[in-house]
């Protein structure tokens, strides 16, 4: 089923939506707000949002994560594993250059 999710202001009911409709692995669409990915995704873009699998995540994918109360879609530029596993270390496309 393909649901399409605007987020205002990234406010926390779109949040627990999209959290609970991951859980139950549905894909949404998702409005892209900013210009961190610029430009391979400006502002207003369409992003089909899938449940985050760690071990099949590969650097150069995009996640979508929340930070400060923000949803925010980062490319993965790198991958570390340490004692506690796996950290995604992720950079908007528009501070890659």
């Amino acid at each position: 089923m393909q649901k399409l999710l605007r987020s205002q202001n990234n406010n926390h009911l779109g949040t627990e939506l999209m959290k609970e409709m991951l859980s139950r692995d549905e894909h949404f669409t998702f409005t892209a707000c900013g210009n961190s990915m610029m430009p391979l995704i400006p502002h207003g873009s369409k992003l089909t949002i899938s449940k985050f699998i760690p071990e099949n995540t590969l650097p150069c994918d995009i996640l979508l994560y929340n930070r400060e109360e923000k949803i925010c879609a980062h490319r993965v530029v790198r991958i570390v594993d340490d004692l506690k596993g796996k950290k995604f270390i992720t950079r908007g496309d528009s501070l890659l250059s």
